[in-house]
This record gives structure tokens, C-alpha cells and sequence, in this order.
């Protein structure tokens, strides 16, 4: 008789699409910091530092997209070697609007 394998279920609430392309990441009283971004969802970002962040800091991390850089206010959450996860806060409606677009070009290309 067979067994039935459980399926597994994402439980990320937005998709994260694959972005490679460099990141500055600014923290108060601290020297920008740059890096390499992984990939990016409407609720977070994955990059590369060779910095070592302490978890929970509030940043700002400005991604180089496009014609302008997309600034994205954000908290480190999780740590592992070099690579950090980001959860993005509240930004401006301009902001927002560039990462919708700049996720719905990602969905194409997926």
C-alpha cells in the first residue's frame, strides 16, 4: 500500500523573486555598507554584507534598480555566515510603487 506524502506548503505570505544587483545598506552612526542582494518580496529582502549587522536594527538599504535607487526602510531579522534577511517597514507611496513595479517585472522574467 502506498503512503501519501505530505505536501508542503510555503508558508510566505508574498513570493520572493530572484534579484541580483548591489545593495548600500545605512545605519546610524555606521559607514554605508555595500552589498549584494539575493532575492526580494513585497515583505522582505536577502543580501550579502560582509559587515557584521546586529540583528533587530532598524537600516535603510538603498537597491540599485533602474534609473534611481529604490530606498527601502527595513530590520535585520535573521543572520547566517554573510547572508541577512531584511523586513521591510512602512515607506513612502513613491517607494512602494517602484518595488510593485520592480515585482511585477520579476514575476515576468520568473
Amino acid at each position: 500500500m502506498l503512503e501519501e506524502l505530505p505536501t508542503l506548503v510555503s508558508t510566505r505570505q508574498h513570493p520572493r523573486y530572484a534579484l541580483r544587483t548591489g545593495v548600500i545598506l545605512y545605519r546610524l552612526g555606521s559607514a554605508p555598507a555595500p552589498g549584494l542582494t539575493i532575492n526580494i518580496s513585497e515583505a522582505g529582502l536577502a543580501a550579502i554584507f560582509a559587515d557584521n549587522l546586529p540583528l533587530n536594527e532598524p537600516v535603510e538599504l538603498q537597491v540599485e534598480v533602474s534609473r534611481a535607487p529604490l530606498i527601502l526602510p527595513a530590520t535585520i531579522r535573521y543572520r547566517t555566515g554573510f547572508r541577512y534577511g531584511f523586513e521591510l517597514r512602512a515607506m513612502n507611496h513613491e517607494d512602494f510603487g517602484r518595488l510593485t513595479q520592480l515585482l511585477k517585472v520579476l514575476r515576468k522574467e520568473d
